[in-house]
């Protein structure tokens, strides 16, 4: 009777069999190709929006430290940047997940009709690597493995490929934000013909970073403590943070104001020995178009970094 029970034992041990859906999916041709045919137009999506995030990061610097100097119109065209590209991010991020979604939804149909054909053993267990086994390529599954041999099955799925070729077809949002160079604002006059401009974010990140980041620390600090109430929309909590970040927004202006009153000053000084003309300020950072004209942030950064006048007067900033 022992011999027999073992017997039985070893039969089911060598009849055991495995598959992990994502293995799966990794040796299935159909889902690579859905793959490389997603994945340019996700890529293209990603590449876009870091270059909107970093304008939107320049924006809010340059806006903050030119505060002073700014009418309301350009203050509503950077309020009206923000929403546009917000809106395209979330619009293009539902087609993501709506696109993963479905993905998903098929490949696990395809895979139960796969599970439902004969596949020489009815002791199939759902099995995947966890931990280190699984950093490394290996499983702790014990018997068969079926994910290659499901996979082929999956392959020939017509209606998987039917489902697929539909997902695949739904067209991708358009990023319709509009990127257009805008007018500089005037800052030092000089000659009308050769008029330059100044980036307001790259002089903000240039000479002001640390107080900056120093700003940013104390309001997020400040705002630690309301965000259980911000999560829970009470008002109390939701009234406060904007007065702290009203108070974050007036701290880096005055800084902003301070600087810009030294970079005119020592602009001014060194226009003289002639080199430039007149010369604005660009709020809109290039990515999000910059302004018309010649930008030449770089040349004039350049030149009060080098003249010990001005640095001899930034450091009693």
């Amino acid at each position: 009777m022992l011999s027999l029970l073992l017997a039985s034992n070893v039969a089911m041990a060598q009849d055991a069999a495995y598959y992990h859906p994502q293995q799966i999916a990794e040796q299935s041709q159909v889902f690579v190709t859905a793959s490389e045919t997603s994945a340019p137009k996700f890529q293209e999506s990603q590449t876009i929006f870091a270059r909107f995030s970093n304008g939107l990061e320049e924006l809010e610097v340059g806006v903050l430290v030119t505060a002073s100097r700014l009418d309301d119109s350009i203050k509503a065209h950077a309020e009206e940047m923000r929403r546009e590209i917000m809106a395209s991010y979330l619009q293009t991020s539902a087609h993501v997940e709506l696109l993963q979604t479905d993905y998903m939804t098929v490949f696990t149909a395809a895979l139960e009709r796969a599970l439902a054909t004969d596949l020489g053993t009815d002791n199939i267990v759902e099995c995947g690597a966890t931990g280190i086994a699984a950093l490394t390529g290996r499983s702790s599954c014990q018997g068969t493995d079926l994910n290659g041999k499901l996979a082929s099955i999956i392959d020939q799925d017509v209606e998987l490929k039917t489902a697929i070729d539909e997902i695949n077809g739904v067209p991708w949002p358009t990023i319709d934000v509009p990127i257009e160079a805008q007018a500089p604002i005037a800052f030092l006059s000089g000659d009308s013909s050769d008029v330059v401009h100044i980036q307001g974010a790259i002089l903000g990140n240039t000479f002001l970073q640390d107080r900056i980041i120093a700003h940013q620390d104390r309001l997020d600090r400040s705002l630690e403590p309301l965000e259980d109430g911000l999560n829970n929309g009470d008002t109390a909590a939701v009234t406060r943070a904007k007065e702290l970040r009203k108070e974050y927004e007036v701290a880096i202006g005055a800084d902003g104001e301070a600087l810009l009153v030294l970079v005119e000053e020592h602009l001014a000084r060194l226009q003289k020995k002639g080199g430039f003309g007149a010369v604005s300020l660009c709020v809109n950072p290039a990515e999000l178009g910059g302004c018309t004209g010649n930008d030449s942030s770089k040349e004039l950064i350049s030149l009060l970094q080098n003249d010990r006048k001005f640095a001899k007067a930034m450091g009693s900033l």
